[in-house]
């Protein structure tokens, strides 16, 4: 907008982040959201198969990614554990 050209928020790109114990911080779009522009797939990933979780004795937690399940493109993550917004 600065250089005079209109100005795009893709809010799918916006992360957040609620800082509570444990921290839940999330970008992209969840599992839950209308399915209409994309066929979607979604993994979990425990934090006890996390090396820093491990490390640091925090391994209470997860992970979750959700991809374009013919590009396997990720349109969104969510992370549910100690130190999610790092």
């Amino acid at each position: 907008m600065m250089a005079g050209q209109a100005g795009h928020v893709d809010w799918d790109l916006v992360p957040s982040v609620i800082y509570t114990f444990p921290e839940l911080a999330s970008v992209g779009i969840g599992e839950d959201e209308p399915a209409a522009r994309h066929r979607r797939s979604h993994r979990v990933f425990p934090f006890t198969a996390n090396a820093r979780a491990k490390a640091l004795g925090e391994t209470a937690g997860q992970a979750k990614v959700v991809a374009d399940a013919t590009t396997d493109r990720v349109l969104g993550v969510t992370i549910l554990g100690p130190r999610a917004s790092t």
